[in-house]
Formats: C-alpha cells, structure tokens, sequence
C-alpha cells in the first residue's frame, strides 16, 4: 500500500507541475526540471486557453490561479516534511485550485478540463513506470 501512495503522491506532483498543458508534444510534456512556477503557470495557462477555448477574461483569471497555486505547490514541494504529508498538502491545494477554475469555466470548460487532467495523469503514471 506504501508504494501505490508513493506513487500516486509522484503523479500528483507531476500533475500539478504543469502536466495539465498539452500545447506542448508529449516529448516534451514531461520535460520541466528547471522551470520557475511562472513558466510552469504560464505554460499550464496556454494549454488551457487552447484545449478549452478560454476567452480574454477567463484566461485573465485562469492564469491568476493557475499562478497562485504554481507557487504554492512549489513551496509545498520545497518544504520539509515526509511525502506523506506533502501529497496530503498537493492534494488540498489540487482541489481548492479546482474549486477556484470551477467558478472561472463554464459547465462543458470543467468538464474537459477533469478530462484533461485525467488525460495527464495517465501519461505521468505511465512515465512514472518508464522510469522505474
């Protein structure tokens, strides 16, 4: 049981990290070692205006959250503490940013959006494997 949280806690990290944005091929979907939380942001914010076909004002607010927690997940991430409780704090924040992006999306948005996420989440536990 340790290791499938092990685990998903990895591919929630990965997930938040920006593995949302698609705009980018899948070859580099992955590759984000050394990216700041506003490129990770920014990059996340583009896919999303793409794959849900967000106007000028949601994108305005879809970056500001996505922003937000970009910088909150890296805090989490740097933050001392077991990984245990690191995926319990992503996994707040994953779902209080989702609260946020439900209010900016419209019903058929949040519904790709769950999609897309679902989406990136296969591809990161697949990669997660690769690795192993």
């Amino acid at each position: 049981m340790k290791i499938k949280i092990i685990t998903f806690s990895t591919v929630l990290c990965l997930l938040f990290l920006g593995l949302t944005s698609s705009a980018q091929s899948t070859d580099t979907s992955f590759n984000l070692k050394g990216s700041t939380a506003e490129q990770r942001a920014q990059r996340q914010s583009d896919g999303m205006r793409t794959k849900l076909g967000l106007d000028s004002i949601q994108y305005q607010k879809v970056s500001a959250i996505n922003l937000e927690y970009a910088r909150e997940g890296e805090e989490i991430k740097n933050d001392g503490g077991g990984k245990f409780a690191k995926y319990r704090k992503f996994k707040r924040m994953m779902s209080e940013k989702d609260g946020k992006l439900k209010k900016v999306l419209t019903p058929d948005q949040y519904t790709s959006y769950e999609e897309m996420k679902k989406e990136m989440m296969d591809k990161a536990r697949e990669a997660y494997k690769d690795r192993q």
